[in-house]
């Protein structure tokens, strides 16, 4: 389905959920790999104005641009974020950044948090290792930032990248959450293991993402279920 039909659909669904839903009630969160300058300026001038809501922005791989292109527009307020690291990239290449960036970051006060150690889909792995992604990468990046790192994302975050064992496996590692990549609000009643978020990608313009930040989106994952056989990204 072409982006212009994917924002019509959209646009009639943010409709329903503007008059049937309290958007105050629930917590929104993106997850960010690219992005420009400019569209990302705009994005945060568009999560201001949203006075009551519980936004959270995600980064997830640690790449240098992020430094670039998205810290300073974020710096300026006080919106939450995490980034999302797995220990092996970081300083690994020119592509990623290094373990000093990354602890500046952290005291900076954005969030550190875990996407394994080597970025790899957990369920492809026999349990002892997809166990060592998620309990070492957390003790690496705690030995390199001196903080407790309390969240986990599960590399790729479709349903098929995790299951009922892999999240027993987060929860054993000491961490208090773990989000995914399905698309979707989370409540009081969500699954602290399997958290949504709100998928950004770098041609989202400003009224496409107006239509995801209000949960217009959140019907795509239903059609890939559908159509696929999975929910959320493959990649």
């Amino acid at each position: 389905m072409g982006n212009i039909l994917k924002d019509a659909f959209s646009a009639l669904n943010y409709t329903g959920i503007k008059t049937f839903s309290n958007l105050e009630k629930v917590q929104t969160v993106l997850v960010y790999h690219h992005l420009s300058p400019q569209l990302f300026r705009q994005h945060m001038e568009i999560i201001r104005l949203l006075r009551g809501r519980d936004i959270v922005l995600t980064f997830d791989d640690g790449h240098r641009d992020f430094l670039d292109d998205m810290f300073p527009a974020l710096a300026l307020g006080t919106q939450q974020a995490i980034i999302f690291i797995s220990a092996q990239l970081i300083g690994s290449s020119a592509e990623y950044m290094s373990w000093q960036q990354v602890a500046e970051l952290s005291d900076a006060g954005i969030r550190i948090g875990s996407h394994g150690i080597t970025h790899t889909n957990l369920l492809e792995l026999a349990p002892q290792e997809a166990f060592k992604q998620i309990r070492d990468s957390k003790k690496m990046i705690e030995d390199k930032i001196g903080r407790p790192v309390l969240s986990f994302a599960y590399p790729y975050g479709g349903k098929n990248a995790f299951n009922p064992a892999i999240k027993n496996m987060v929860k054993e590692s000491g961490y208090q959450n773990a989000y995914s990549n399905i698309m979707g609000f989370n409540s009081a009643a969500s699954d602290p293991f399997e958290l949504r978020r709100i998928r950004i990608y770098a041609d989202d313009n400003v009224f496409r993402f107006k239509l995801k930040v209000n949960g217009g989106y959140n019907w795509v994952d239903k059609i890939n279920a559908y159509k696929y056989g999975f929910l959320g990204c493959k990649n």
